[in-house]
């Protein structure tokens, strides 16, 4: 599968599916994220999914006749392959399942397989395709190149406000929705079925018979059904509109929080300047208190929408030279470097594909963590190292500062979880929440090592197939 829109996006789509779809290394075959599908079905929690490779999910395939099907996948003579699996349930039980495999190369550079799973006529022998569609709460649709209806489930239709057999007559005309939207709806269709090459649309916009305003993450693959004449297009979409909805609220109430704290700012640096020192000590600490809360919650304010929004935003996966991001990132923090005496040191890091953006912020809150938390009368050391194995581009961020308790090493990744008072360190407690983030949203996982006053290490694994 060739996603225009990158890897990360692959990992959203995921999110909402409801039948079993897993995101594969395509060396290891180690699950690297699993659709909320997969956990109702055959009953692991995400997180222990995360640990398995597929053939602990489905031992039968960890054979020789297993890798001689996905050739075709890698000399590019088939988009997919087509086979029998049966799935362990937790508990012992077992889910035959009948599953598409594909080879995805990301926008990211990201290389990976993508399986999906619908029980097979063993489990559920009267159990049709289309009785299988109709149990998915997503729009599932094929359109032929005339914009035919060959396949809709039954979401598909109650969200054009009529029947199955009504769209399968013919050409169907929604007069509900806007005439650009469904034009452009059309369009995406007709430049897969050109293409021949599967597509991802993050936004796409679909107004209902209701006339409520959604949006879709809209998923497009080649198809073409037994005997037809002419090629189409396989459509399968996920409602994201209440994530967007929320996503817009952050947006919204970061501003109004803002603007009035801005104003308290104003004033308390108002008042400091014009008493100009006639203020008794006990008034000026109310001020100084005024002024640092308010700093403080407007630190709060924007790191929670720099969380939110990695959740949503993101720059196109591009070449990025990571040794360039850590040199700005040095460039950056130049003073509190020069004032601290800290020395850096950084391996040559490779070039990847990645969100730029993202890696930079990556590294920023890793240094500055690194010069923030150092010994006293120490100066700060940082060390990034880079280490390529067949399968894993492992970097790591260490330093020699005042380190923590081991068994505080999930929890510092935690939204708020601090180890000091915010009277020893500044901070909101976001940084590292964030650092993980973005690790993950790169298809790779963060763990930190550390004991207390020697120092930390972040060590950071992504897919070796980052790396251009």
């Amino acid at each position: 599968m060739h996603n225009s829109a990158g890897h990360l996006d692959i990992r959203e789509t995921l999110d909402g599916a409801e039948f079993v779809a897993l995101l594969l290394d395509d060396v290891s075959f180690r699950v690297m994220d699993a659709s909320r599908g997969t956990c109702a079905m055959l009953g692991y929690s995400i997180e222990l999914i995360r640990e398995c490779s597929l053939f602990d999910l489905a031992p039968a395939l960890n054979n020789r006749e297993f890798a001689k099907l996905l050739k075709p996948l890698h000399h590019g003579t088939a988009k997919s392959v087509t086979l029998r699996a049966s799935f362990v349930r937790a508990g012992g039980g077992r889910f035959p399942a009948l599953c598409r495999i594909e080879h995805v190369t990301a926008a990211d550079g990201a290389c990976a397989y993508s399986l999906i799973a619908l029980p097979s006529d063993a489990e559920n022998p009267g159990l049709k395709l289309a009785e299988l569609m109709d149990l998915v709460p997503n729009m599932i649709y094929a359109r032929d190149i005339y914009g035919h209806y060959l396949l809709a489930n039954r979401a598909t239709a109650e969200a054009h406000g009529t029947t199955t057999e009504q769209l399968l007559r013919g050409v169907f005309t929604p007069t509900h929705r806007p005439a650009e939207e469904v034009a452009a709806a059309l369009a995406a269709d007709l430049a897969v079925i050109e293409s021949g090459k599967p597509r991802v649309n993050n936004e796409e916009v679909f107004t209902d018979a209701r006339g409520r305003r959604r949006v879709l993450q809209a998923v497009r693959l080649p198809y073409r059904p037994s005997g037809a004449n002419h090629p189409a297009v396989l459509v399968v979409t996920i409602d994201i509109t209440e994530r967007r909805d929320a996503e817009h609220f952050a947006s919204m109430a970061s501003h109004d929080l803002q603007e009035p704290l801005s104003k308290v700012q104003a004033i308390g640096e108002m008042l400091r300047r014009t008493t100009g020192g006639t203020l008794d000590e006990k008034s000026s600490g109310y001020v100084a208190a005024m002024t640092d809360t308010t700093r403080q919650m407007q630190e709060l304010i924007r790191d929670l929408l720099d969380y939110s929004r990695l959740n949503y935003h993101g720059r196109p996966a591009a070449e990025v030279d990571v040794s360039l991001v850590v040199m700005e990132v040095v460039a950056a923090f130049e003073l509190r470097v020069a004032e601290t005496r800290a020395q850096i040191h950084i391996d040559p890091l490779p070039v990847v594909r990645a969100d730029a953006g993202q890696m930079r912020q990556l590294f920023q809150n890793l240094f500055s963590n690194a010069l923030k938390y150092r010994r006293e009368g120490v100066a700060p050391e940082i060390r990034v190292t880079v280490e390529k194995t067949k399968d894993r581009l492992i970097v790591t961020v260490s330093d020699n500062g005042i380190g923590f308790e081991p068994r505080y090493a999930e929890q510092i990744f935690e939204a708020f979880q601090r180890l000091h008072n915010r009277a020893e360190f500044e901070g909101t407690g976001l940084g590292l929440t964030i650092c993980r983030r973005i690790v993950e949203r790169h298809g790779g996982r963060i763990r930190a090592e550390g004991s207390t006053g020697k120092g930390a290490r972040f060590v950071m694994e992504f897919p070796a197939s980052m790396v251009v």
